[in-house]
């Protein structure tokens, strides 16, 4: 498949290691290309009167457990990778030998954070839901000085977002003005607009998944189910395999 499928397990396992492992296991089967968690420490992120702290921090998994969700993803042939918030979490990564990096939407604002990033060398998939024009320069210009393999995905920062929120413009303006690869990141509790993303040219298909959408949790609602991330891959290898065999007609 050309289309590289994420399914982001972010904090929906809700600190469980064990549902976060069996997470795994439903990516795998589903035939994502990656799955994705979330390193990051609740407390230097957010003070407790922020709306979602309860949920970040229920969604907390320790820097041991990330480890060994990464040895275990290895040892069933899935890819996986993970947003960092801070320093240390990107230092994580370099220890277990990530392949890429994912820099979160709220991310795009700590250009420190980004430095050490860009220092790794690493093919780098980056969120804008929440950057303004000026933002996303700086941001840019950090991985174009280090020459990283970036790709720009265009998302709305809204969970869940409505499909008649979603602009695909957007995502041909962020290919217009950089010139990198363009993806989508879906906050929609279905495929349709993750399949209009691929056949407008996106590379990358990000999706939140989650177990059953009825947990706990603030992302729950606007995350696939495991069968509906199965469909959508399939959908995309249909959709792909067609475009392939009109280019020999």
């Amino acid at each position: 498949m050309k289309t590289f499928v994420v399914a982001e397990a972010g904090i929906n396992h809700n600190g469980s290691y064990n549902l976060a492992k069996k997470m795994i296991d439903l990516s795998k089967l589903a035939g994502a290309s990656a799955v994705k968690f979330q390193i990051y420490d609740t407390d230097r992120l957010f003070s407790k009167d922020f709306k979602y702290y309860d949920d970040s921090k229920r969604g907390m998994l320790t820097y041991h457990e990330h480890r060994d969700l990464a040895d275990y993803a290895k040892s069933i042939g899935i890819e996986w990778f993970a947003s960092p918030f801070h320093s240390d979490a990107v230092e994580l990564m370099e220890r277990y030998g990530v392949k890429r990096y994912k820099v979160a939407s709220r991310s795009i604002f700590d250009l420190p954070l980004l430095e050490l990033i860009a220092q790794t060398e690493k093919p780098v998939i980056m969120s804008c839901g929440m950057g303004r024009e000026e933002d996303l320069d700086k941001a840019v210009d950090i991985f174009n000085k280090s020459g990283s393999d970036l790709t720009l995905l265009y998302c709305i920062s809204k969970y869940p977002t409505k499909e008649e929120e979603i602009d695909f413009r957007g995502m041909q303006i962020l290919k217009k003005r950089y010139g990198f690869p363009v993806g989508f990141s879906s906050h929609c509790p279905n495929i349709d607009k993750s399949m209009e993303a691929v056949k407008l040219g996106a590379s990358v298909v990000e999706h939140h998944v989650t177990t059953d959408r009825n947990l706990e949790g603030c992302d729950q609602s606007s995350s696939l189910e495991f069968p509906e991330l199965q469909y959508l891959v399939k959908e995309i290898g249909y959709y792909e395999s067609r475009w392939i065999k009109s280019l020999y007609r």
